[in-house]
């Protein structure tokens, strides 16, 4: 489309006054501005041809009956210095109209009710520049303080098709609605297209130049042609913000470029939309920052862009926001990537509520091949998966983190799946006030029905203001990675998957983890196991009646022989069972271990220690199980190396030390007979044992023995007058 044609149908739309009077308007724009006076500071006016010249004083007001400039026509501002201000007040009823050239080489400040147009021709230089419709008054310039512009008349644009150069300084164009078509190019300095009922421009902090706020978003920005301000900012604000063309921010060294796009309603990334905050390409330079934020909706194209990869030489990938209250998927391609040695971007969602279904899942899948070393998705409420999410391998290390301000959901037959390289992060009730007690069902992770969480070698980091319940899946890592589970204030229920160790194998060790099923809070292969809850841990426990379910040794632990320690600690009680095949193991209780009723509490130990603290209760242990030794009935001891063979470490121990009793019950243990051939297996403890008990004493309620080593030690203590003795009416043994 032709400069003129738009100009008449900017006229028409935004000012409201007839053709006619927008024709002789637009034809009367050969000349520079005319009708001046000077209010504030100095000025002189040099017209010669058609250029004019205006030298001013450090701070100038200048008071315009028209402020046009036609098609090789020239208006230059002299000023003393970069920092000098010439405020220009327009008041023509119709647009100004920029057709030719302006310059400056300091700030110059544009004020016309009526709007402007900036034509294809045009060329605008000036060190900072402000065009604003605002009906101000002018502020006392020679008095400093911020400017505030309020009241922006919903009629009045700012068009440009033209060419706008800056300086180190702003370009801030500040209407109720703002059209880019043109180039607007501010090195190493401010771009802002704000449409708003209130705009405040203040100095900077860092005092370089000025900046821009918009209290009271309004009207709409389009941006079709290109915003340039590497090394520095560029920002669009407005109800709606519409952006197809190019917006870049790009690094210079290691000075970033920071890109806002905020909108109250609506923002829009377009087909030719191109977003680049990218690393520059000499030396080590990291990618920059881009926040797209909308508080009702957003959209973009499969063929948009965004670019915040680091440099070619090095430095890391920048960080992109996309936040939106509705947010139903990101189809933009983004290039997060790094050079080799340095990490790859971040990238944020943020949603009111964030439905991970199959459909969002997989609009954000080529996110996840992107280069990107961290992917936030975040959600002020909840946040909930109904689907099996894969995250194939990224080629090097990622981390995934789920945030919600309340809940997040697994609903039953989902999960997270993730690949090599990719570590797994949680954390629910964040917007939990600091203080405040959570209410049941809130500000939790809730794994439902049989719903689980897996990595490979990356870690699992689970955080809740409340509680984290598992019910028949799993939270595992299959070959290294270490789990971590934290609640403030609620329970860690590690679910009843039964799922452990698969025995009967032809070799040595006549046993292997049934990694790809592992139930329960565990790591398959090595890495450890860290839970620690303001409530009570509760796992799952094999008992004798159920022996079916019992015989996998299933439960919460590290289950490989690669090292893994097991540390778990409970403001309140800790029940169920703890595996633990190779390392340290530590059970720390506010309350009791295990139940007096059920037994409730078990551990199974290959190699390593456990130890087990309930300095304000009792523990009542149901037996140590060596996983080989108790489950593996496959054949006969004649025809089967593996049959029954407890393979206990020379070393391994148990520590039990409670404030009141400690009780070994057998209360439910699945020995009796766990065989079809019906061998009984007695309480085979590890070679070392050490109690320490108070008041309560030590008290068994069944014989146990302890495995014959010559590294083997047994070391009983009561204080406070505790005795050892077997259960009312019983004779028990303790043999070693």
């Amino acid at each position: 489309m032709s400069e003129e044609p738009t100009c008449y149908r900017r006229c028409l739309q935004r000012a409201g006054i007839s053709f006619i009077a927008c024709l002789l308007g637009a034809r009367s724009a050969q000349a520079n501005p005319n009708g001046a006076t000077v209010t504030q500071g100095a000025a002189t006016f040099n017209n010669t041809g058609s250029a004019l010249t205006i030298h001013t004083s450090g701070q100038t007001a200048i008071n315009w009956q028209s402020f046009n400039i036609g098609v090789g026509q020239t208006t230059t501002f002299v000023q003393p210095s970069s920092s000098s201000v010439v405020w220009n007040q327009i008041n023509d009823p119709n647009p100004s109209q920029i057709l030719g050239n302006l310059n400056a080489n300091g700030y110059v400040v544009l004020q016309s009710q009526s709007g402007f147009y900036i034509g294809g021709q045009a060329v605008i230089n000036a060190h900072g520049l402000i065009m604003t419709t605002a009906p101000i008054p002018v502020p006392d310039l020679a008095g400093g303080g911020a400017w505030q512009f309020n009241a922006l008349p919903p009629t009045a644009s700012i068009v440009n098709y033209g060419q706008i150069n800056i300086g180190s300084g702003p370009a801030f164009l500040i209407a109720n609605d703002i059209e880019n078509h043109g180039s607007i190019t501010a090195q190493n300095g401010n771009i802002g297209l704000y449409a708003g009922q209130e705009v405040l421009v203040s100095s900077r902090p860092d005092g370089r130049g000025l900046t821009a706020t918009v209290t009271l978003p309004a009207g709409s920005v389009d941006n079709y042609g290109r915003l340039i301000a590497d090394g520095g900012t560029i920002a669009m604000q407005a109800q709606v913000v519409n952006q197809g063309g190019l917006v870049q921010a790009n690094s210079i060294l290691n000075k970033n470029g920071v890109i806002e796009l905020i909108a109250s309603d609506a923002v829009n990334l377009g087909a030719g939309s191109i977003i680049s905050a990218q690393g520059d390409a000499q030396g080590l330079s990291s990618g920059g920052s881009v926040t797209i934020k909308s508080d009702n909706t957003y959209s973009d194209q499969t063929t948009s862009t965004i670019n915040i990869s680091g440099g070619s030489q090095g430095g890391n990938g920048g960080q992109l926001e996309i936040s939106a209250a509705i947010l139903s998927g990101i189809q933009s391609q983004i290039n997060g990537r790094a050079a080799p040695g340095f990490l790859g971007g971040r990238f944020t969602i943020d949603p009111v509520n964030l439905v991970l279904n199959s459909t969002f899942v997989n609009s954000i899948a080529p996110t996840f091949s992107s280069g990107l070393y961290q992917i936030n998705l975040q959600a002020d409420n909840n946040i909930t998966l109904s689907t099996l999410w894969t995250l194939t391998d990224p080629g090097a290390a990622a981390l995934l983190t789920l945030t919600a301000g309340n809940n997040i959901i697994f609903n039953a037959g989902s999960g997270i799946k993730a690949g090599n390289n990719w570590s797994v992060n949680l954390s629910a009730g964040t917007a939990l006030a600091v203080g405040s007690l959570p209410i049941s069902g809130a500000d939790g992770i809730y794994l439902n029905g049989n719903s689980y969480l897996q990595t490979l070698n990356g870690d699992i980091t689970l955080s809740a203001a409340n509680e984290v319940i598992v019910n028949s899946g799993a939270i595992r890592t299959i070959d290294g990675g270490s789990i971590g589970v934290t609640t403030e204030y609620g329970d860690v229920n590690t679910g009843v998957d039964f799922n452990g160790y698969t025995f009967g194998q032809t070799a040595a060790p006549y046993y292997k983890v049934n990694s790809a099923n592992l139930g329960g809070i565990s790591t398959a292969a090595g890495g450890d196991v860290s839970i620690n809850a303001g409530g009570n841990v509760i796992s799952y426990l094999p008992l004798q009646n159920n022996y079916n379910n019992a015989k996998f040794d299933g439960g919460t632990g590290a289950f490989g022989p690669q090292p893994g320690n097991v540390t778990i600690t409970a403001g309140g009680n800790v029940s169920g069972n703890y595996v633990l095949a190779n390392g340290v193991g530590t059970i720390t209780a506010g309350g009791n271990i295990g139940s007096a009723s059920s037994g409730g509490f078990a551990l199974s130990l290959i190699k390593g220690s456990w130890s087990a603290y309930a300095p304000n209760g009792s523990i009542y242990l149901q037996d140590v199980i060596n996983p080989n030794g108790v489950f593996n009935d496959k054949g006969n001891v004649s025809s089967y190396a593996g049959y029954h063979f407890f393979d206990y470490d020379p070393f391994a121990s148990v520590s039990l030390q409670a404030g009141n009793s400690v009780e070994i019950t057998g209360t439910g243990a699945p020995i009796s007979p766990p065989s079809a051939g019906g061998t009984f297996m007695p309480l085979l403890l590890p070679p070392t044992l050490s109690i320490i008990a108070g008041s309560g004493g030590i008290v068994l309620d069944t014989d146990v023995v302890l495995f014959p080593s010559a590294q083997g030690n047994l070391a009983l203590t009561t204080l406070n007058g505790g005795n050892f003795a077997s259960s009312a009416g019983n004779i028990f043994s303790l043999e070693m």
